[in-house]
């Protein structure tokens, strides 16, 4: 019953009580879903940085303490597929690949490591994964 503008305004006060309960996952749906009608018509602009900046400390920093490490990395994998900020994109990719390696999957890290400095060659944090990445690499 609400329009476009209200619902988006009050998922992200949901978004954040829900956050707070540690209910993460309707916390990232109803951030995702803010961010989904913000790209396809702007109406949180200047506000909408506080947006994706809740969803990037969700999802790479909350989320991998209380979810297992496959859950965080499909929902990154959904975030990378979103039209956000590049920088956001990489840092995205970075996470998923220092969680492929805690999987044990060091190709696939690798995989992604290369993509999210494709995007953006200055990203940071990149040289403890590097460290962590060169023995799989050493033949």
């Amino acid at each position: 019953h609400l329009n476009r503008e209200d619902y988006m305004d009050c998922a992200y006060l949901l978004a954040e009580e829900y956050e707070e309960r540690l209910q993460f996952r309707i916390s990232y749906e109803l951030l995702v879903s803010i961010v989904s009608y913000e790209l396809d018509m702007p109406y949180f602009r200047h506000f909408f940085f506080e947006v994706t900046e809740r969803l990037r400390t969700l999802v790479c920093f909350k989320m991998p303490t209380r979810l297992s490490a496959d859950e965080v990395v499909n929902y990154l994998n959904a975030l990378v597929l979103l039209d956000l900020p590049t920088k956001d994109v990489a840092f995205y990719l970075k996470k998923a690949a220092e969680l492929y390696l805690d999987l044990g999957d060091a190709v696939t890290a690798t995989t992604y490591l290369r993509r999210g400095l494709e995007l953006d060659e200055k990203l940071a944090g990149t040289k403890k994964l590097r460290e962590r990445l060169a023995p799989f690499h050493a033949v």
